[in-house]
C-alpha cells in the first residue's frame, strides 16, 4: 500500500512544502513518516498490520479502502488514535457489503451529529460514459450496482456472492476410487504459492496448502507430491510468465499438469465460473481464514481506461482465490482435455 501511495503524494506535494525542501530529507523511509515544512507529520500505515497504529494519537485520519478493513483494525487499533484530540476522519471506499463502512454511512445519512455523507458513482469521474457503459454491460447485476453505482448490497462484499453459505466440512485424506483436481497459483515476488484440491464427486475442497519463500525446485517437488498423493490428480496451474518453467519442469517429470494462460478475457472466465458455482452452492470448502477472506474481498475494479480488473484490492493477496478458481474451472469441464499419465497404478482404477 505505502509503495503505491508515496508516488502519488510525491506528485501532489511539492518539494518546497516538505521539511528541508526535499522528499529525500523530509521522508523517513524506514518509519514511513513524511515531515512537512511546518513540522506537521503524515504517517503512512497499512492495515495489513493494524497494530502498528496503536501507539499513535493523530490530529486527522484519511482511511483509504475503509470497507476492506477488519472490525479489529478499525475498532481496536485505529479508532482509539482519534479520541485524544477528537480528530476528524475522512473515509474513502467502494461498498463491500453491510460492514463497518455501511454502519458509518448509515449514521451519516441518518443525520447523526458530526457525520456527513458523500456519494459518487463511476459516472461522476473522468472516465468517458461510453467506456463505463461498455464494461457495465458485461458485469453481473450485483457487481454493476456495487462497483459502478456504489450501492450497498446485502451479501455482496465483492464478486463472489454467498461465500459463507459454501463453508462446510473439513479437509480429508485421499480416498480410494475418488477423482481429484488441483488448482495451483504459483508465487510471484512476495505472493504465496497455493494449491487447492477438489474432489470431483462432492465438489468439495479436501486439501489446501499455502507457502512462500521456497526455491522453484522445492515448489515443483511440492506440487508433484500433492498430485501423487491424490491419485495422480490433474494439476491446472497458472503458466503465465514465471509459471512457464515450472509447468515445463513438471511435464518433463511426467506429472499430470496443464497450463492456463492468464489474459483479461481468460481471467474473467475463471472468475465468472467460480462466481456461478458459489452463488448456486455448487462448491464447498472448509472455514480456512485465508481462503474465505480472499473470496469475500475479491473485487471488480474499474480502471481509468474504462476496463475492469478482477483481483484482490491493493495491498491484499488473491492467491487462494486464484487456486480455487483454477480447480473449479477444471472441475467444471471448461479446462483443457484431461491429461492421462502413461503408466497407471492399478490401485487407481
Amino acid at each position: 500500500m505505502r509503495d503505491q501511495v508515496v508516488p502519488e503524494l510525491i506528485k501532489d506535494i511539492p518539494n518546497e512544502a516538505v521539511k528541508g525542501g526535499s522528499w529525500g530529507v523530509g521522508y523517513n523511509k524506514s518509519e514511513h513518516i513524511l515531515t512537512m515544512g511546518n513540522d506537521a507529520q503524515i504517517f503512512l500505515r497499512s492495515m495489513e498490520n493494524a497494530d502498528s497504529v496503536r501507539p499513535l494519537s493523530v490530529a486527522g485520519l484519511i482511511a483509504e479502502e475503509f470497507s476492506l478493513w477488519t472490525p479489529y483494525a478499525w475498532n481496536e487499533c485505529v479508532r482509539p488514535t482519534l479520541m485524544a484530540k477528537a480528530a476528524p476522519a475522512l473515509f474513502i471506499f467502494t461498498p463491500k457489503g453491510m460492514n463497518q463502512a455501511y454502519e458509518l454511512w448509515d449514521h451519516a445519512i441518518s443525520g447523526a451529529e458530526g457525520h456527513k455523507a458523500f456519494h459518487f458513482t463511476s459516472y461522476d469521474g473522468p472516465v468517458p460514459r461510453e467506456a463505463i457503459d461498455a464494461e457495465a454491460a458485461t458485469m453481473p447485476e450485483g457487481v454493476r450496482r456495487q462497483e459502478i453505482y456504489a450501492e450497498f448490497l446485502e451479501d455482496l462484499g465483492g464478486v463472489f456472492i454467498g461465500v459463507r453459505k459454501c463453508v462446510a466440512g473439513d479437509l480429508e485424506e485421499p480416498k480410494y476410487k475418488e477423482t481429484y483436481i488441483i488448482g495451483c497459483d504459483l508465487a510471484k515476488t512476495q505472493d504465496f504459492t497455493v494449491m487447492c484440491v477438489l474432489k470431483r464427486s462432492s465438489r468439495a475442497l479436501v486439501a489446501f496448502e499455502r507457502f512462500s519463500q521456497l526455491d522453484w525446485e522445492f515448489q515443483v517437488a511440492k506440487v508433484q507430491a500433492m498430485s501423487k498423493r491424490y491419485y495422480d490428480a490433474t494439476v491446472l496451474l497458472d503458466s503465465t510468465g514465471l509459471g512457464d518453467p515450472i509447468f515445463d519442469r513438471l511435464r518433463s517429470l511426467g506429472a499430470p499438469v496443464e497450463g492456463y494462460k492468464f489474459t483479461a478475457e481468460s481471467k474473467r472466465k475463471l472468475v465468472e465460473n467460480l462466481s456461478l458455482a458459489i452463488s448456486q452452492g455448487n462448491i464447498r470448502f472448509p472455514d480456512i481464514p485465508e481462503l474465505v477472506n480472499e473470496l469475500e474481498i475479491y473485487a471488480a475494479e474499474q480502471l481509468p481506461s474504462g476496463g475492469v480488473r478482477y483481483g484482490a484490492p491493493s495491498g491484499y493477496h488473491d492467491d487462494c482465490a486464484t487456486a480455487l478458481m483454477l480447480a473449479a474451472w477444471k472441475l467444471s469441464g471448461s479446462g483443457p482435455p484431461v491429461y492421462t499419465p502413461a503408466i497407471k497404478d492399478e490401485g487407481y482404477l
